[in-house]
């Protein structure tokens, strides 16, 4: 028949998707697919926080979301930091130690269809992971059977987005610490940009990254290899240096308008970060014709 003929050459097309399919998730060729079998899941609400967690042995396999957060998890004694998006994995017999404060959503199971799954992952609060470990939650809530086969299919869609996560162009495990600078600190240097004229606090600046402020200032180190108040004052001290040239307004104010509240400090910093005072530089680098009527277009 035609219909026999056009489903013919279909089969071998198939079967090599299949094969691409099986070694993505398990590494080995034309392994077979398996049913996560779950056994419990969980839900700790930041609002329902225990006074702290104890040290404990995992009894079977583990994948945890954090949707909120600034404590650390250990892992067999590797710390990392409990920040939103990210996800552990864990299999049987890992030593685990959770350091207070954040919340997560947590999923027990007794096997996993999976194989070579990264113990860390992290991903931006928006990613659909989080919304699939809600689901999971409220699947399991119900108790109801179809719901069981919608959680099983929800967990292996999380082991897809953890196993591609971890692939790179060139094969290699993308680092969990470069993933969470990108986001995180993008967000704060934009922060700090729109309030460069403000007076600018850590706690501030920890809040709007969602970390502890000893921690940010690791981070902020570690990313850019200077301090995070000496990234600001280098910021201020460049708005200084334009509006010095671009402008005629007296120092004092220049000083304020950037977020500078002590008129001496501003002096003392300028001068050991450009080498010569707020006037030389003005004098050095303004227009000799320089005049406020051109500049209000009310020249003659």
């Amino acid at each position: 028949m035609d219909s026999g003929r056009k489903g013919g050459p279909q089969k071998p097309q198939k079967m090599e998707q299949g094969v691409e399919m099986a070694s993505f998730f398990s590494g080995q060729e034309c392994s077979p697919m398996t049913v996560p079998v779950i056994n419990r899941c969980f839900h700790v609400d930041k609002t329902e926080l225990p006074e702290k967690y104890s040290e404990r042995v995992t009894a079977c396999y583990e994948l945890e979301y954090i949707p909120w957060g600034t404590g650390r998890v250990i892992t067999n004694g590797k710390s990392l930091p409990a920040v939103p998006g990210t996800v552990f994995f864990r299999e049987p017999g890992m030593r685990v130690h959770g350091i207070l404060p954040y919340s997560s959503y947590g999923i027990l199971m007794d096997s996993v269809p999976i194989c070579d799954v990264p113990q860390v992952s992290v991903f931006s609060v928006s990613h659909t992971v989080g919304f699939l470990f809600q689901d999971v939650y409220k699947s399991y809530l119900t108790g109801d059977s179809l719901e069981q086969i919608k959680m099983a299919a929800d967990v292996i869609n999380i082991l897809y987005y953890l196993k591609l996560s971890a692939k790179t162009e060139n094969g290699q495990a993308e680092s969990v610490s470069l993933q969470y600078h990108k986001e995180r600190l993008d967000m704060l240097t934009r922060h700090i940009e729109s309030r460069l004229d403000q007076h600018i606090t850590l706690e501030e600046l920890a809040r709007v990254c969602n970390v502890s402020p000893s921690f940010l200032c690791r981070l902020f180190k570690q990313m850019y290899n200077e301090t995070l108040f000496s990234y600001i004052n280098r910021l201020r001290i460049q708005r200084a240096k334009q509006l010095l040239i671009e402008t005629d307004r007296p120092i004092k104010d220049i000083c304020d308008s950037c977020g500078f509240g002590n008129e001496s400090y501003f002096y003392r910093l300028f001068k050991r970060m450009v080498c010569v005072s707020p006037t030389e530089f003005r004098k050095n680098h303004q227009q000799p014709f320089f005049d406020s009527r051109l500049r209000g277009g009310q020249g003659r």
